[in-house]
């Protein structure tokens, strides 16, 4: 049994995971050299943590004044032994407002605008190429194809759906060549919207401590914390989430549920006490848990579902021995809190 104390600090009224993201859906081209004869197709959802899988994901964002659109499609398979993906990426970066139109291939000093093909490299490679830091010099030592010539057409670009085409002449840093033609992208937003984007989570397990803090934004950030809220009938329900990766590659979730009649919620400035341990129907009720070994797909699932976890649906779940309380308030400034000391917790194990 586990003794668990937390402090959870809320900000930021949600504007979803980052400015734009993408996180499931299909690119398709036909490539060949030196006509196109052999055809690529990548779909699924991004966020998979299964080998082998595929998935097809992206984001757009503004720094300043660059605006980055980075479109991410993998397929891991393994290879004798060996755990390896195949990257295709479309990038586009300029000063200018990213919106439908073509985009004609090419780098400068201000602006790359291409799609990049690399096959059996490391999967962790998948994450270097979704954030801001990419770099066409880094990927050299991987001999990838860099388009040269051709265009990307950017048909929809909305917080739901980004869609388009493109097609040209492509050529490896060893200097083979091929042509790419017919290529097209589809990608939706399936990600649920956030009421709290980002936060700190300051967590006490038995002797050890842990501070958890930034954006709740998994494809981008290694940790995060973050919230929604959801009302059916006169119930409200708000839940509140923090993962770190362990060092296997899994995630341990921290979260807590609240749940009350939306007239009784507290307002901005006050603060409410929930009864840990009580029944769902019981009002107000608060449900904390820690969720180990989890995987993204379970992280996104206790976001879309916005309901209280229970041991049938997660091995490696710790819950609430003990009846306690919890508290949760909102701040002048619509960020939120909640906090709740030494609370027994026990998994299936005891």
């Amino acid at each position: 049994m586990k003794k668990i104390a937390v402090l959870i600090l809320m900000s930021m009224v949600g504007i979803g995971f980052g400015q734009q993201t993408w996180d499931t859906g299909n690119i398709n081209f036909n490539y060949g050299s030196p006509f196109p004869n052999q055809n690529v197709d990548y779909s699924g959802g991004f966020l998979s943590s299964n080998i082998p899988s595929q998935g097809v994901g992206g984001f757009e964002v503004s720094q300043g004044d660059t605006n980055f659109l980075s479109l991410v499609a993998y397929d891991i398979h393994v290879t004798d032994g060996d755990t390896l993906a195949d990257i295709f990426t479309i990038i586009i970066q300029d000063s200018a407002e990213i919106v439908p139109g073509y985009y004609i291939v090419g780098v400068d000093a201000e602006s790359i605008k291409g799609f990049i093909w690399m096959q059996d490299v490391d999967p962790e490679i998948v994450a270097g190429l979704i954030d801001t830091s990419f770099s066409l010099d880094s990927l050299n030592v991987l001999n990838p194809y860099i388009s040269l010539t051709g265009q990307i057409e950017l048909t929809e670009i909305s917080e739901a759906t980004i869609a388009g085409n493109f097609a040209g002449a492509m050529m490896s840093t060893s200097g083979d060549f091929i042509v790419v033609a017919d290529g097209s992208f589809s990608i939706s937003n399936n990600l649920p919207a956030l009421t709290f984007n980002q936060g700190t989570l300051n967590v006490t397990t038995d002797t050890a401590s842990q501070l958890i803090e930034g954006e709740l934004n998994p494809i981008q950030s290694n940790q995060g914390v973050g919230g929604i809220e959801s009302q059916q009938g006169d119930t409200l329900t708000t839940s509140l989430f923090a993962y770190v990766p362990q060092d296997d590659g899994s995630l341990s979730i921290y979260g807590i549920v609240f749940r009350e009649l939306s007239g009784n919620y507290p307002e901005p400035g006050n603060d409410l006490a929930f009864t840990i341990g009580n029944m769902p129907d019981e009002l107000p009720m608060a449900l904390p848990y820690v969720l180990h070994n989890a995987s993204f797909e379970q992280l996104m699932q206790l976001l879309g579902s916005n309901t209280l976890p229970g041991y049938g649906e997660f091995e490696n779940l710790y819950l609430p021995a003990f009846t306690s309380v919890a508290t949760l308030g909102y701040n002048l400034d619509q960020s939120a809190f909640a906090s709740f000391f030494a609370v027994p917790m026990a998994n299936t194990s005891g």
